[in-house]
């Protein structure tokens, strides 16, 4: 077994946990959202509910927080820098996809939990501020980098404030005040990519020599976050703010198995692949999650609704992923990256 701060082969300078903990974060959002859409059919089991309990506070967090780590060198960059490759990347993707998105589940496959009654372009606009779909996250990420590209020079404030902003999101009266999932999410999760843009680059090369604090972490947050629990039920902040630190739990704990599975040479090959091609995973997923999920029989037979999310998962990246290659091959750049004309020009003195 080669350790977690190894190399990865797959190009130089990479840390292969770092990968291996994107390809992890990744599957769970498909799996998650492949429970969703089979759970609205009856065709998921409480076994398999369950466990996508217990991954809540490791999915969003480790997948937010990694992205942080790696775009922490980013925002050092020109302003015109971030916002042409962060900012204005992440929203032209976010507006393609959800156009793409928003005429299936409207026209073709109902989606669970979207509202998709209305004109097709006010919908779409609407959707543009207020995400329905589970690509919400390169929305978030687009936000995330111009606010800690603004406030970098500020970092012990801003992280401050990210962190409140956080714990009055996680509080349960939160969705009270007209925020839908998406845009509290964005709030919840800020800190988790705000903090380790700011202060994390100098850790990343030294988290796979810190197991021992991560898992004392893992159960200071666990035993902490259950006391605030129990508080949490008459004090609506204590109650966000023990969320808030389950989910730091949980983020240490991925970072923890990220590390660990790196270890193993197949595990490491497999899940670093899908880490380096986390893109179209997350835009195309759900697209074939819908489709093979509305293709299922209803049953009853307790294997078949144990197995159905770990088949439909495979499915959906190993779909998505060919769905991407057919994609390019068919000389088709533009739904994973800015059109050429769009490219950002060279600044003077430099070469393009």
């Amino acid at each position: 077994m080669a350790t977690g701060s190894e190399r990865s082969p797959a190009g130089a300078g990479r840390i292969a946990w770092v990968d291996v903990g994107r390809g992890c974060s990744i599957l769970l959002v498909v799996a998650y959202h492949t429970n969703i859409f089979m759970s609205a059919n009856g065709l998921s089991h409480e076994v398999v509910q369950r466990l996508s309990d217990l991954f809540q506070p490791v999915r969003m967090p480790l997948f937010f927080a990694i992205s942080g780590l790696l775009g922490a060198s980013a925002i050092t960059r020109s302003w015109r820098s971030v916002l042409h490759d962060k900012v204005a990347l992440f929203l032209y993707l976010f507006a393609v996809w959800s156009l793409i998105h928003l005429f299936l589940f409207k026209y073709l496959l109902p989606h669970p939990s979207a509202d998709t009654a209305g004109p097709f372009v006010k919908l779409y606009l609407y959707g543009l501020v207020h995400p329905q779909t589970g690509i919400w996250f390169i929305w978030a990420l687009a936000f995330y980098f111009a606010l800690t590209k603004l406030c970098r020079h500020h970092r012990l404030p801003v992280a401050a404030a990210t962190i409140a902003v956080s714990v009055l999101a996680f509080h349960p009266g939160a969705g009270d005040h007209g925020l839908n999932f998406a845009q509290l999410n964005a709030l919840k999760y800020a800190p988790f990519f705000v903090v380790p843009a700011l202060y994390g680059k100098p850790f990343l090369p030294r988290v796979a020599e810190n197991l021992g604090w991560l898992a004392l972490a893992v159960a200071l947050c666990i035993g902490v976050s259950a006391v605030g629990a129990r508080v949490g039920a008459a004090h609506p902040f204590v109650h966000g703010a023990a969320d808030f630190v389950l989910n730091v739990g949980g983020l240490c704990a991925g970072l923890i198995a990220s590390v660990w599975i790196s270890g193993f040479a197949r595990a490491r090959t497999v899940l670093s692949y899908f880490g380096r091609n986390t893109l179209p995973i997350y835009l195309i997923h759900l697209l074939i999650v819908s489709l093979v999920v509305a293709s299922l029989p209803a049953t009853d037979q307790t294997a078949l609704r144990l197995i159905g999310v770990p088949v439909v998962v495979a499915i959906a990246v190993a779909g998505s992923l060919l769905a991407e290659r057919l994609i390019h091959a068919a000389g088709h750049q533009w739904p994973f990256a800015l059109p050429v004309r769009w490219a950002r020009l060279p600044v003077a003195g430099q070469t393009a």
